[in-house]
């Protein structure tokens, strides 16, 4: 009995997990080029407020004591992955802020405010939501640094590649992990979430981006 849990487990806060939040970060973000078209920014902008709105719920359940830490860590990572779309959808109507001095300025502020809030608060769903968010935010400034140089020193495309071949290299060993080393839930929810970093690293390499 305790076998087949386990391996459901596997399945489904491993394997499962990480699939849901990979298709639900693609979708949210798909979306947006059919409401430029149908209804242009005004609609990017309602669109924007609307998960907006999402992610505030997330994080408001996510520091519920009523839910298990399992259910919360589950809001706290939906509240970043929305989060974290709301501050790239901001960069697409603000003409790339993310990457330019103000980004980076507004950046390290969040990570002063997010540090101390690490540290005083103790929900685990906050620890993910927070965590979710600096892990597309960085990542979205690293990967458009490379592609930036790739245009002007060839070098840097190898260097692009390798990334996304590194992290296919990490997705790979993360659902080995899943399947043959994890002990508990959060530990497979844990690996998940590393196969959706990844997965959303290689579709931003080999297929021009979505971080």
């Amino acid at each position: 009995m305790e076998q087949k849990f386990d391996l459901r487990s596997k399945l489904i806060d491993g394997l499962l997990a990480s699939g849901v939040l990979v298709l639900l970060s693609v979708l949210v973000i798909l979306l947006v080029n059919p409401i430029l078209v149908i209804f242009d920014r005004p609609g990017m902008l309602v669109y924007t407020v609307v998960l907006v709105a999402i992610t505030a719920i997330c994080l408001e359940r996510s520091m519920s004591n009523r839910d298990p830490e399992m259910t919360r860590a589950w809001w706290g990572i939906l509240g970043g992955v929305g989060a974290w779309v709301v501050i790239k959808f901001s960069d697409w109507l603000g003409s790339q802020a993310i990457i330019n001095e103000t980004g980076i300025i507004n950046l390290l502020l969040v990570v002063l405010i997010a540090s101390v809030l690490w540290r005083k608060v103790n929900f685990v769903g906050l620890h993910y939501f927070i965590v979710v968010i600096f892990m597309g935010w960085i990542s979205h400034i690293a990967l458009a640094s490379i592609m930036f140089l790739s245009s002007y020193i060839p070098q840097f495309q190898n260097v692009l590649i390798g990334t996304g071949i590194l992290f296919a290299a990490i997705m790979a060993a993360s659902v080995v992990y899943i399947v043959v080393r994890s002990q508990t839930r959060m530990d497979r929810l844990n690996a998940a979430l590393v196969i959706w970093f990844s997965a959303m690293i290689m579709i931003y390499v080999f297929r021009g981006g979505l971080m």
